[in-house]
């Protein structure tokens, strides 16, 4: 699942950053809002590569430790989904579609992780 959200986020990356220079020149958007939202797609983008790297160190090592900070990490960048999902400056179909798709694939795995957890406690 992780390898599949892994080759997802790139292609959110892409169509994220296609629909700010989409916004950025048809629509009026205040330059330091767009530098803002920019900014933390690149956040969303780094806290998604460490989430992942502790999610296939979980996976591997079967570690309570690893999966704990994999669902932490999972807490940490869902707000900042929904935001660029309900409350960015302007939200288009295209945001709303790889917001989606993204929060799904968190909460899928963020459901599994548990279920992971538990066994590994065990």
């Amino acid at each position: 699942m992780i390898f599949f959200e892994r080759l997802y986020l790139i292609i959110y990356t892409f169509l994220t950053i296609a629909s700010f220079l989409y916004k950025g020149y048809k629509l009026y958007y205040p330059r330091i809002a767009l530098a803002l939202e920019c900014f933390f797609i690149f956040v969303i983008v780094v806290l998604q590569l460490v989430r992942y790297s502790y999610g296939n160190h979980s996976c591997r090592h079967e570690s309570v430790g690893y999966n704990v900070w994999f669902l932490i990490l999972s807490l940490l960048v869902t707000p900042m989904l929904v935001y660029f999902l309900l409350w960015q400056i302007y939200v288009i179909i295209v945001d709303f579609v790889v917001n989606i798709v993204a929060l799904s694939f968190i909460l899928l795995e963020f459901l599994f992780s548990l279920s992971a957890l538990i066994a590994y406690a065990r």
